[in-house]
């Protein structure tokens, strides 16, 4: 583990609050053409099932009105009354609303088929990149809920439980502590703030587990809301931080939502100049502000745009001494990405520490 890197930037500091943007005009929902429609009429509520598509099933984030399938998005126009007066509407609704916990645990989009083969399930309430907050705040908002649905899970499947936390979360550190006595079977690990630590991979490594099933403290919310309390999945928690704003916050987002309606609503741009990533500030993809919301995105930083020149490799070894897994980011420059490592976890830790500014993750992987 001496390999993993301490990333910190006084610019971002992402807030304890959790912000809401709940009411766009209109939502975009992708699409295929092979979907399964389930809509009756173009009247929709909150929580119906509007389709199955590559065996996901999708519902309706609000109450509203379908306008129609275009460019590959499903465009509903809410009508701001939030009805979910929907139970009966169909079948698939019904006979899912009878369904047992086991049944429903096994309907859920997770593969609990597998997780027999595990002795162990680890919880984490830490993150794969640096600057998201997602499983932390969630971990700490939702602590009660998120036990009670590993409550639920222990008693179906007997597993022993590990919720992982960083050692500076010591407010989430406490707030477990006073509620875990009544959850024999639950144990805590406390890790170093380090990165890439939240990979479950590394995570496996430094706790020495490698018999295990892998959940994301959001994950379990997510669990809570459809099995215990019956509500479809209408929100994406997602990270929006970054050295351009004017503040740092999880906002919790209507799905199909635009960006640019959450940031021009929600946030200020500093600078005049700026470059939009989504889920990874060392290793995510360039956006604009057109991009819509869905369950795939965690984190959107925007950040300054500034002038990096990339400079010749000065041979100085650190891409090779940083990288978790000893990738050989250098041997993949030399050879201009003909050599590529499988083991590479696309950390970014390679490029972020280059003195030369070379983007060496792009040869490694």
């Amino acid at each position: 583990m001496k390999r993993l890197a301490s990333l910190k930037t006084s610019n971002i500091k992402v807030s304890s609050f959790i912000e809401e943007y709940l009411f766009p005009q209109k939502l975009y929902l992708e699409i295929s053409n092979k979907a399964d429609l389930k809509i009756k009429s173009k009247k929709v509520y909150k929580g119906q099932l509007l389709y199955i598509d590559n065996n996901n099933s999708y519902y309706s984030p609000v109450s509203g009105h379908i306008i129609g399938i275009n460019n590959n998005y499903l465009e509903i126009e809410n009508d701001f009354k939030e009805e979910d007066n929907y139970k009966g509407i169909d079948d698939f609704t019904t006979k899912t609303l009878k369904l047992s916990f086991k049944d429903k645990i096994h309907n859920a989009n997770f593969d609990f088929n597998k997780i027999d083969k595990y002795q162990n399930i680890i919880v984490s309430g830490i993150e794969d990149q640096p600057y998201i907050v997602n499983n932390t705040l969630l971990l700490e908002k939702y602590t009660s809920e998120i036990l009670e649905m590993l409550d639920l899970i222990y008693n179906e499947y007997h597993k022993d439980i590990i919720i992982v936390v960083k050692d500076n979360e010591t407010t989430l550190i406490n707030k477990i502590s006073s509620l875990i006595g009544s959850y024999p079977y639950i144990k805590v690990e406390i890790v170093p703030n380090l990165y890439p630590i939240g990979n479950k991979n590394i995570l496996s490594k430094y706790l020495n587990i490698k018999d295990f099933y892998y959940f994301s403290s959001e994950d379990l919310y997510y669990l809570y809301e459809d099995i215990v309390k019956d509500r479809r999945r209408s929100t994406t928690f997602v990270t929006i931080s970054g050295n351009a704003l004017d503040k740092n916050a999880l906002v919790n987002i209507k799905i199909g939502t635009p960006l640019h309606e959450v940031i021009n609503t929600l946030f200020n741009i500093k600078e005049e100049k700026y470059k939009i990533i989504k889920n990874g500030l060392l290793n995510g993809e360039y956006v604009n502000e057109q991009l819509i919301i869905d369950q795939s995105i965690r984190a959107i930083y925007i950040m300054k745009d500034t002038n990096i020149i990339e400079k010749k490799c000065i041979l100085c070894g650190k891409c090779n001494n940083v990288c978790p897994f000893k990738c050989n980011p250098y041997l993949s420059l030399i050879s201009k990405g003909k050599y590529r490592s499988k083991k590479c976890i696309n950390c970014g830790l390679c490029t972020y520490i280059c003195p030369s500014n070379i983007k060496l993750g792009g040869y490694v992987k």
